[in-house]
């Protein structure tokens, strides 16, 4: 990766600036005219982009890592309104901070429980400094096809003691789901309640292994699964390849998420029933015998406590590398085709569950693919393994008629939207978020994109159509472009 001198940052800027069109560069040395604090689930922090990108132009992404990589923790944007929102004016130069480390239950619920809470962010005065570094990719670039939502600047991250409320907080699934040992990492005390929630889009699921083990076993039943969240299964020799024969011996690594992540709640319902079958639930193996810590590079068995997908993902890459057999839970707005440690080889791939794929798996039409995917399977209601996200807030916040509130009430509405998901809107990723639906809970007719079932907020009911689907089935064309960029 090309990094530009810090000497020439405001200048490189500027020009950028001048030969794009701009009137004015949001550089990090322009103070913004409002400053949005939210927080919520790691799945999420695409979603938020694409969000973002619909509301702002001229947009920049920072990240703390010096690599120019995306952040772990947080979800920097900064860009210009592109029209008037609530007091401020088109133009006005607003900046989101996003807060996705830990899991969505103490970055989306508690804050926004009727008692309130804090967060910790970065300083305004370090992510917007004159120290800031410009990346290859270029001031004002980041939703642009060709960028794909990667960071323009780098930071210095400094000590995190920037208390402050969100405006408002996603969960994957609705806040009372996140209870007892298993899901609170607060326990043993009571599940918060929220002041207000509001169903959005759908987040698709899946089941992603080292391409080590995908070349060896591409489609796993439920019960494996099940057998090895829940400890039954420690050796993969245990398990079956797709040639009927045992897998290699050697223990089974889990790339697990911490307690209160919502990955890990939702793997949590839908793998070992639990809250859903009450005393009959399976216990996970993280629950049972405890984390393992930080992966280590030997096929031995392992529960790995992540804190967000990016470390997820970086942990399947690093254990693709040293040729290991590991598994994770992870939200499939993670393709890997963006997250590859070799260029042009996956690190990872998603597996069918039981026999089934979220989407065909053809040229053109397969998560693991370059491309792009229809999640066909999904809308359709073959592939039940999705959920509907919950945006969570505080109504004397939400209804104060402040500028901030505005911009909240604009991003609650383009989460709602039916185009927010690529499939529905032909567009590629920033402007479009990967791995979403939209649910027909908010988005009643047949249209690109719109699954015919739906749980209808209850993530513990069995899914049930929702639209008459005796017209032309809803999957239109394929926006998910999924490139690298240059």
């Amino acid at each position: 990766m090309i990094i530009m001198q810090k000497g020439s940052l405001i200048a490189s800027a500027v020009a950028a600036a001048l030969g794009s069109g701009a009137a004015f560069a949001t550089v990090p040395t322009v103070a913004p005219n409002a400053v949005v604090y939210a927080g919520g689930s790691s799945t999420e922090a695409n979603s938020v982009t694409a969000a973002a990108c619909r509301l702002l132009t001229n947009v920049d992404i920072y990240t703390e890592s010096s690599s120019g990589a995306s952040s772990n923790s947080f979800r920097v944007i900064y860009g210009d309104l592109k029209a008037a929102t609530g007091g401020l004016a088109a133009g006005s130069h607003v900046l989101f901070v996003y807060r996705d480390t830990g899991g969505g239950y103490a970055n989306g619920a508690v804050p926004q429980s009727v008692a309130g809470g804090t967060l910790q962010y970065p300083q305004q005065s370090a992510i917007l400094s004159t120290s800031d570094v410009l990346t290859s990719r270029g001031q004002g670039t980041a939703c642009t096809t060709a960028n794909g939502g990667l960071p323009t600047y780098t930071y210095t991250l400094g000590t995190v003691n920037n208390a402050q409320q969100p405006d408002w907080g996603s969960t994957d699934v609705e806040v009372p789901i996140f209870q007892g040992a298993l899901n609170n990492p607060n326990y043993p005390s009571a599940t918060v309640t929220v002041g207000a929630a509001d169903l959005v889009y759908d987040v698709v699921f899946g089941v992603a292994v080292t391409q080590s083990l995908y070349n060896l076993k591409t489609n796993f039943s439920k019960a494996e699964v099940t057998g090895i969240l829940d400890g039954f299964y420690t050796d993969w020799s245990q398990l079956y390849g797709d040639n009927n024969q045992p897998l290699p011996a050697g223990g089974i690594i889990l790339i697990d998420r911490n307690v209160g992540s919502s990955i890990k709640t939702v793997s949590n319902l839908y793998f070992l029933g639990f809250p859903t079958l009450g005393a009959n639930f399976l216990a996970p193996e993280s629950q049972l015998y405890g984390y393992t810590g930080a992966l280590t590079l030997s096929q031995t068995l392992q529960d790995v406590s992540d804190t967000s997908v990016t470390a997820q993902a970086t942990d399947l890459e690093n254990a693709n590398a040293s040729g290991l057999l590991a598994i994770t839970i992870l939200s499939e707005d993670t393709p890997p085709y963006l997250n590859q440690k070799v260029a042009g080889t996956n690190s990872f791939d998603f597996v069918k569950l039981n026999g089934t794929a979220a989407d065909t798996g053809t040229t053109g039409d397969n998560i693991n693919g370059a491309s792009a995917s229809s999640y066909v399977n999904a809308i359709k209601g073959n592939y039940d393994f999705f959920y509907q996200v919950n945006f969570n807030y505080r109504p004397s916040f939400y209804n104060s008629g402040s500028n901030n509130a505005a911009l909240a009430k604009a991003i609650l509405q383009t989460f709602q939207s039916n185009t927010l998901p690529g499939v529905a809107s032909n567009l590629a990723f920033p402007l479009a978020a990967p791995g979403t639906l939209a649910d027909p809970d908010r988005n009643p007719a047949i249209g690109p994109g719109v699954t015919l079932d739906s749980r209808s907020g209850n993530s513990e009911a069995i899914l049930q159509p929702v639209l008459n689907a005796s017209g032309a089935l809803p999957t239109g064309g394929d926006p998910l472009v999924l490139k690298k960029p240059k």
